[in-house]
């Protein structure tokens, strides 16, 4: 989703209504700022390191598809709404 595309969602909703994003493993949590990061793919995991059985399906389901970029990496800045708890 692009901020135009998320402009254009919010703009149709009732301006009162809150903002919450999934907690960290159940339930939800209020979205409490807005930041610019820069993120970049997870790296491809050496099928040697993975644990019997498990894909990278499941890396991604647990820790999501894009992680902290270090300077000098190839990124992209993106926005995030960090969770209360965060």
């Amino acid at each position: 989703m692009t901020v135009a595309e998320l402009i254009a969602r919010l703009s149709e909703l009732d301006p009162s209504m809150r903002v919450v994003v999934n907690g960290y493993e159940c339930g939800f949590d209020v979205v409490c700022d807005l930041r610019i990061i820069t993120v970049r793919p997870w790296q491809p995991i050496n099928p040697s390191q993975l644990l019997s059985g498990w894909l990278p399906e499941d890396r991604w389901s647990y820790e999501g598809e894009l992680s902290h970029a270090e300077p000098g990496e190839q990124s992209e800045q993106v926005v995030c709404f960090p969770r209360k708890s965060c």
